[in-house]
């Protein structure tokens, strides 16, 4: 059986308060050794994914700042119609989210109406200092091009903000510390959707798709895949979504990860793919 797993990365492959993949390193190994993509679906920036992808040495596309991007290393562009792509370097790019300056134009008009804070507000060592991440870590992080995690001095002022982002075409999305302001035509779900094609057409079969993550953002990811995952959060605990496809880790982080990867991989009997 052919398969292709799509992973949240914080709180869900990558530990909560650490960072770490250190309790999914069996399973990923694992996927690797049966060749089985294994495709970031995250919030986190370019930079930021790119620096895990070496880590884990994981080569497969992977889905960037909560959908907005699909960036793809050449064994996988074949099954992409070249004309939706952008060639940067080594990876082309399927950009299907909204300009950085363009978010950050419209939260800098309606200040007047809500107290908020952007990554885009922040120095890098507010950001390290609100994650936990290096200063190295945050730098990347603030680096991006497509969305603004931000957060609001009251939660009370959310639908507002909401209705006000409708307006201009982009939405709020919810993730493991903070909202994020993104393109209203994207998410996680489409470019999940839009990955599961290409290799389709690239291989001519259908792949299994195994999805995991731990928050709201992550429920267009899940509602696309084969097979959902919910990672418990550390604080909040299992997301509340109702699925008879569900399977719930009983872990947070990368031991959860871990745990329900390979008892999927018992199941499915990927010995032999």
């Amino acid at each position: 059986m052919k398969i292709v797993v799509f992973t949240d990365l914080d709180g869900s492959l990558l530990d909560f308060d650490h960072y770490s993949f250190e309790g999914a390193r069996s399973s990923l190994e694992r996927l690797k050794r049966h060749g089985i993509p294994v495709v970031f679906t995250t919030s986190k920036t370019r930079h930021e994914v790119e620096v895990l992808r070496r880590e884990m040495g994981i080569d497969a596309p992977f889905i960037v700042e909560n959908g907005a991007a699909v960036y793809i290393p050449p064994p996988y562009t074949a099954g992409f119609h070249d004309a939706d792509l952008r060639h940067e370097a080594e990876l082309a790019v399927l950009v299907l989210g909204m300009d950085y300056a363009r978010i950050r134009g419209f939260l800098a008009g309606v200040r007047h109406e809500i107290d908020l804070m952007g990554f885009g507000d922040l120095s890098v060592e507010a950001v390290a200092d609100l994650t936990g991440l290096t200063p190295e870590q945050a730098a990347m992080a603030k680096h991006r091009e497509f969305s603004e995690p931000f957060l609001l001095s009251s939660e009370d002022s959310l639908p507002v903000l909401q209705s006000l982002a409708a307006g201009k075409g982009m939405k709020v999305v919810t993730g493991g510390r903070f909202h994020h302001l993104i393109g209203a035509e994207q998410d996680k779900g489409e470019a999940v959707k839009r990955v599961r094609e290409a290799l389709e057409r690239q291989e001519g079969k259908k792949r299994l798709a195994i999805g995991l993550g731990d928050s709201h953002n992550d429920l267009p990811m899940l509602t696309a895949v084969d097979v959902p995952v919910i990672i418990p959060h550390p604080v909040r605990g299992l997301l509340h979504w109702d699925s008879p496809r569900m399977v719930c880790a009983t872990q947070p982080g990368s031991r959860g990860w871990n745990e329900v990867m390979e008892r999927l991989l018992d199941g499915f009997a990927t010995e032999r793919p």
